[in-house]
């Protein structure tokens, strides 16, 4: 298996540590019975194939793991302005060390947008998914990296149980293999190498056509700052494109989205 990022692992290390008191705060018998009660999500895959132009979702983060973005980032102002530039979808990041977000982002999200929610965080355990289904998300982020053996494969039939679509993070062709040998429906291509910082061109282009290829949707993630870089994206494969820190440094949000939606018109 491909060494995971120093951080990554720390953040995990972190989110299990964590779980222990958040289960006694809000016991599992309680999450179920308001995931039972909650709306039933907007479908995340849908949007993206129905997306006119290019499929963009629109990453919600305050931060990334190597620099402050925008501290005082306002949810639901970016998700209005996310939708009004043409994004299919939105993706908020949760986790709050490395990328400065918070639960409750995904109800400011919803209140500027009623796009499908795809909750970005460090998800290892079932609890999370209920947790997740409660608080408004359509889909998850599941970093394959992060989930050895078996432990993908449970996450993602108990994503399905609840109705939440999930989204399989992967960096390398091992972690393709396991994540469509696990039964993902759906497989985000990290183009960043997640211990470098690296862009790798060559390694993305074919994670993608393996994904495609293999039935899978297939959707390109980091490092997309221009309409140019999400046309070359889609042209090797992508169906849909997550674009976060060129949007949310962005002096016109609503503006700057529409450019890489409208860059490549939908057949």
């Amino acid at each position: 298996m491909k060494a995971e990022a120093p951080w990554l692992s720390k953040l995990a290390e972190r989110a299990r540590a964590e779980l222990l008191a958040k289960k006694r705060k809000r016991p599992e018998k309680l999450l179920e019975t308001l995931a039972r009660a909650a709306p039933s999500p907007v479908p995340f895959e849908r949007s993206i194939r129905r997306a006119k132009g290019i499929a963009l979702v629109a990453e919600v983060k305050r931060r990334a793991p190597e620099r402050v973005l925008d501290r005082e980032l306002d949810v639901t102002a970016f998700a209005k302005d996310a939708e009004a530039g043409g994004a299919a979808a939105l993706a908020v990041w949760t986790e709050g060390v490395a990328f400065g977000g918070a639960l409750e982002d995904l109800s400011r999200a919803r209140a500027g947008s009623v796009l499908p929610l795809v909750r970005l965080d460090v998800l290892v355990d079932p609890w999370q998914l209920l947790e997740s289904r409660v608080a408004g998300a359509s889909a998850v982020l599941l970093t394959a990296a992060l989930l050895p053996g078996k432990e993908l494969t449970a996450l993602l039939a108990g994503a399905t149980r609840l109705a939440v679509e999930s989204l399989v993070e992967v960096g390398a062709d091992e972690e393709l293999e396991r994540a469509l040998d696990a039964g993902a429906a759906r497989v985000l291509v990290d183009r960043r190498d997640l211990r470098t910082g690296e862009l790798d061109p060559a390694r993305t282009e074919r994670l993608l056509t393996r994904a495609r290829n293999a039935g899978a949707l297939a959707l390109a993630k980091d490092g997309i700052g221009s309409p140019e870089e999400a046309v070359r994206l889609v042209d090797a494969g992508a169906d849909a494109i997550v674009a976060g820190t060129h949007l949310v440094l962005a002096a016109d949000r609503a503006r700057a989205a529409r450019a890489l939606v409208d860059a490549r018109p939908r057949a």
